[in-house]
């Protein structure tokens, strides 16, 4: 790297083995490397110069690895997660590792992971015909459209690539990538994906006598979500941002131009290994254990 590249790290600011963690690594790559910090909370809008950012090095678990990726894959900066999460599908680094090999993936030794990322368009019934007024979110895991009462059903008509699929009664309708298959929609219900795949899913969250089955789409599909019956309901994008909806208002959803960039230096196989661990069938390791910050 050259000295005007920088290394951002963005640390869960609500783990103080993060927080610890996150100075630690900063004087570690200080040495040779210009170091930007700041928190999970913060990081999007935040002032961050990403345009001489090389990577970004999370601390924590995949919800910091998603607020990370929102300033990160626009700008096609890559990410190392060192997992301080409950779970961590999409972290590479245990914490007592972090020291000692974050240099080595600024030195070139790695592979570089690009997974797809969705976009919804949240097109207001005012504008549908004219097709102006888009509001355009982008993320790494899902949309999901979902009531915003707690008892109450949302009524959400689905088309794809312009044919009308179905309507479903339900608590929501995830529309999720390979990544976020093991997110939202698979509490859901959902299948596993492959974090490469180039495909989307579709899933109904507890649907009233509709099919409950998910439905895999290609990777151009476009997927049109329209609210109806009076109701009202939230556009929820990796679970980082709410956007209400009112009747007639329709989602256009879509795979994003931005991929997420992750590097990687484990067989190119991994996701396999580490799927069930990430689950819990795997081996623990105790807490304690796993941070290595006793030193």
């Amino acid at each position: 790297m050259s000295d005007k590249d920088q290394v951002g790290i963005v640390f869960n600011e609500r783990a103080p083995e993060a927080v610890v963690l996150s100075k630690r690594l900063a004087r570690r790559l200080r040495g040779e490397h210009e170091v930007w910090l700041c928190s999970a909370a913060e990081v999007v809008g935040a002032k961050v110069p990403m345009d001489k950012t090389r990577l970004v090095v999370t601390l924590g678990g995949d919800g910091t690895i998603l607020r990370a990726t929102h300033v990160a894959a626009p700008n096609g900066v890559p990410l190392v997660g060192v997992n301080l999460g409950r779970v961590g599908f999409m972290t590479e680094l245990e914490p007592a590792d972090a020291l000692a090999k974050v240099p080595l993936y600024l030195d070139g030794q790695a592979w570089v992971e690009e997974r797809m990322m969705v976009q919804a368009a949240v097109l207001p019934r005012t504008a549908v015909r004219r097709r102006s007024g888009l509001s355009v979110y982008f993320g790494l895991n899902d949309a999901a459209l979902g009531r915003t009462g707690v008892s109450r059903l949302v009524f959400v008509a689905v088309s794809v690539d312009g044919t009308p699929m179905a309507t479903y009664a339900a608590d929501a309708v995830i529309v999720a990538t390979p990544t976020g298959s093991t997110g939202y929609a698979l509490s859901a219900g959902g299948p596993i994906l492959h974090p490469l795949a180039k495909t989307f899913l579709m899933k109904p969250v507890a649907p009233q006598i509709a099919l409950n089955s998910a439905v895999v789409l290609h990777e151009g599909a476009v997927v049109t979500l329209s609210l109806g019956r009076d109701d009202q309901a939230n556009l929820s994008v990796d679970g980082l941002m709410n956007v209400p909806l009112a009747e007639g208002d329709t989602l256009e959803i879509k795979a994003s131009p931005h991929v997420a960039r992750f590097l990687r230096m484990g067989p190119r196989a991994y996701f396999y290994d580490t799927l069930f661990k990430r689950l819990g069938y795997g081996k623990s390791v105790p807490q304690q254990d796993r941070l290595g910050l006793g030193s």
